[in-house]
């Protein structure tokens, strides 16, 4: 027996218009989600480039805090140094006890400055030699003039005397000012380039 033949639905013009008014909806609903995303979009790209200039700008500021108080504690020390100096000098002249509380103020809290000034130069190995090396002239300086200072209180001012005209505590003096200057330098250079970016970035 011959198979029966599916039956075949004609497309009529009321189907071509029903697909077509389909058609344009869906259309219509894709255009909105295009406009949505086209709007959507570019607001986020906004916030994380503003948020990204933000962290950006926080992390500069805190290295710029952070020099900042670098120079504090390197000129904290450059003062100290200057102190014993002319603390010792003036024991010497006036044979005044009162002028040795420099020495001693200086000695007591060149510690506690050195510190802090390791803890902040942390991450910067370079800086840690030039403060290494600082550290251990100072530390020999101060060992120097309290070596004077108990040979003045001794009596014996034959080395007292020989230590002056010899230019020995001068010269240490001027060795450690001269390093802990181009370490300063050094600092307000940074200072100067992370305040330049921090502008840059206020600015965006």
């Amino acid at each position: 027996l011959a198979a029966a033949m599916p039956p075949v639905r004609r497309i009529k013009a009321a189907d071509l218009r029903d697909v077509l008014i389909r058609g344009l909806g869906d259309f219509g609903a894709y255009r909105t989600d295009v406009i949505f995303l086209g709007l959507i979009y570019p607001v986020i790209g906004i916030m994380l480039v503003y948020l990204s200039t933000l962290q950006q700008f926080l992390v500069v500021q805190a290295e710029v805090d952070r020099h900042y108080a670098v120079q504090l504690q390197t000129q904290a020390i450059l003062n100290q140094m200057s102190d014993v100096q002319d603390g010792f000098r003036g024991f010497v002249l006036t044979h005044n006890e009162k002028f040795l509380e420099p020495f001693f103020e200086a000695e007591k809290n060149f510690d506690p400055v050195l510190r802090r000034l390791k803890e902040l130069i942390r991450k910067e190995p370079d800086r840690q030699q030039q403060v290494a090396q600082i550290e251990e002239d100072i530390r020999a300086f101060l060992q120097l003039k309290r070596r004077m200072i108990e040979a003045f209180g001794n009596g014996d001012l034959a080395s007292v005397r020989e230590h002056i005209e010899s230019g020995k505590g001068t010269a240490a003096l001027a060795q450690i000012q001269t390093a802990l200057t181009s370490f300063e330098e050094l600092e307000i250079n940074r200072l100067f380039e992370q305040q330049r970016r921090a502008n840059q970035l206020e600015k965006i």
